[in-house]
């Protein structure tokens, strides 16, 4: 029998906080051999390890969006579209942490 290797990836389900990997048993690789019977085969050992949880914190205070009276007449009759008049763009300030991922729909 031949082992070419694997590895392990940690997948997310739930609220991510950072700190340290508690060290432990994490798996277990049961193995075929070429006669079609499985064996145990290896115990897959967490060593150590930290989570950095990356994230953002807004550093803008307050944004106000002044748009005043539209009429309703302004708005036409396509789902989405906004009068002219009512748009109002804005920055949003974050600080984030090195390495974080930003995306917009």
């Amino acid at each position: 029998m031949v082992w070419y290797g694997g590895w392990v990836e940690l997948v997310v389900t739930g609220p991510v906080s950072s700190g340290a990997l508690t060290p432990g048993p994490i798996g277990a690789v049961t193995l075929q051999g070429s006669d079609g019977i499985y064996r145990d085969g290896l115990t897959v050992q967490l060593t150590g390890g930290t989570i950095n949880a990356l994230a953002c914190t807004i550093t803008t205070p307050q944004l106000t969006f002044p748009i005043g009276d539209i009429s309703a007449a302004a708005f036409g009759s396509v789902v989405g579209t906004t009068p002219a008049v009512a748009q109002n763009t804005q920055n949003l300030g974050l600080n984030c942490s090195a390495g974080t991922n930003i995306r917009f729909p």
